[in-house]
């Protein structure tokens, strides 16, 4: 799955880009030494319920564009798990 990081944000949150349609992800970690990428995942797990252990970062360890690996489940069934928080505008938590 691809995501857009934009690290070093106010507070960790989820929304639809809207020109490329693609999952942007704010995190409140710097990007120093993987705890962006770490705080990512967290996220991810946190929002959709899934164990942290599900998510692993395949490609982008260094980039802002990244692709997420889904071990227990697709794609769909992330979206869908998340779509109620997407049907906002965004979906933040202060952590």
């Amino acid at each position: 799955m691809q995501v857009r990081v934009k690290p070093s944000s106010a507070r960790n949150s989820i929304s639809v880009e809207a020109e490329t349609k693609s999952l942007l992800v704010k995190v409140k970690s710097p990007p120093i030494e993987g705890r962006a990428n770490k705080a990512l995942l967290e996220f991810l797990a946190e929002i959709s319920g899934l164990p942290k252990s599900s998510f692993s970062l395949r490609i982008g360890g260094k980039s802002r564009l990244k692709l997420v690996e889904l071990r227990s489940c697709g794609a769909e069934d992330f979206i869908a798990r998340i779509l109620p928080l997407l049907s906002g505008k965004n979906r933040s938590n202060s952590r």
